[in-house]
């Protein structure tokens, strides 16, 4: 398999090597963009579409310029991790480049014409209600990341006062709400997989669960992929789960509840 993701990219050595990274939120890619800075030969593989916002991004062109110049390492690799959900404000965003009028074209595709000579990496979880239930807590304690350095404000807060076994204590369980996340997810991974479609596009396909357990080996594909070295390996995560006893029983209730409103016999 990897020897035709190779052929497939064979052309990208020939230009500035550049990786997008295509997730989803809660699917794992902020572990995924530590381990890739932590080469110090994949960009910054920072999200820096997120805020994009059609009547606040002005000279698009010059604004890209900086982005590919502040966001690429030494060896000329420049990286960037996506989500699906913003990606229409982006490709408005993008327009003014490209004048594309034409109402037929394919989506995202100011997008694609912007990084078509990149490797595309498409992050998922195998388990989409484990990261609906990472959704909700997230969202009802503010809490998103937990690294060492404390770097995410809110995050470091909470986990100071309360720790990570009882941050999430006061969260509700709710099955309706984690049912329209879970089809939030499947949405955004429709999308995806369309968007990849259209545009004739292979990417290497990476799960959380893999890469959580493994980190060189999911490194050196993407390294082979672009045909460079790693400049440095990966040494341990500064990044730790968040996930405790109640993502689990959260998870547990949801499926008990949808097997019993869905699937059993009345």
């Amino acid at each position: 398999m990897l020897k035709t993701f190779l052929k497939h990219h064979k052309s990208v050595s020939k230009a500035k090597p550049k990786i997008i990274l295509c997730a989803t939120m809660r699917s794992g890619s902020t572990m995924v963009c530590e381990d890739m800075r932590d080469t110090e030969s994949m960009g910054t593989a920072k999200e820096l579409f997120m805020h994009w916002q059609p009547e606040r991004i002005k000279d698009v062109q010059n604004r890209l310029k900086r982005i590919h110049q502040d966001n690429t390492s030494r060896n000329g690799v420049f990286s960037v991790n996506v989500m699906s959900k913003y990606l229409p404000k982006v490709e408005s965003c993008l327009k003014d480049i490209y004048d594309n009028n034409n109402t037929n074209a394919k989506l995202f595709q100011n997008f694609y014409y912007t990084y078509k000579d990149a490797v595309w990496v498409y992050l998922k979880r195998d388990n989409t209600v484990s990261q609906a239930v990472s959704r909700l807590i997230a969202r009802q304690t503010g809490v998103f990341h937990n690294f060492d350095d404390g770097r995410h404000k809110k995050s470091r807060e909470v986990l100071s006062e309360k720790g990570a076994t009882d941050y999430n204590k006061g969260v509700q369980y709710n099955f309706l709400r984690l049912q329209n996340i879970c089809n939030s997810i499947q949405q955004e991974q429709i999308i995806w997989e369309y968007f990849f479609q259209t545009h004739g596009i292979k990417p290497l396909r990476l799960t959380y669960e893999e890469c959580v357990n493994e980190k060189t080996s999911y490194l050196n594909k993407m390294a082979d992929l672009l045909q460079i070295k790693l400049e440095k390996k990966p040494q341990g995560r500064t990044i730790h789960k968040l996930a405790n006893v109640k993502n689990q029983q959260f998870h547990d209730q949801y499926c008990q509840d949808l097997y019993e409103k869905s699937f059993a016999i009345k």
